[in-house]
């Protein structure tokens, strides 16, 4: 699952606004036990993190991870 860079949440081809993300994976089936992995954009604060985390544990998950995009800084030396 994921949260795209407009703020929306998306849950294999469905894309739904984020305050309804508990309310689909339960449909999906996921229970207080399932562990939840969110990718997000490397731009997103931890104030949306948490009220998503928020969001998530008021409707009973426990286990939340987000993920963001690996960084990888590179240079590379115009001398040579």
């Amino acid at each position: 699952m994921e949260i795209t860079s407009s703020g929306y949440a998306k849950l294999g081809s469905k894309t739904f606004p984020q305050n309804k993300l508990a309310e689909h994976l339960k449909k999906e089936g996921a229970n207080s036990t399932t562990s939840i992995t969110i990718a997000v954009p490397k731009e997103t604060s931890n104030a949306q993190l948490a009220d998503i985390t928020r969001q998530l544990r008021k409707a009973g998950f426990i286990k939340i991870i987000f993920t963001k995009p690996s960084y990888i800084e590179t240079s590379s030396d115009t001398n040579q």
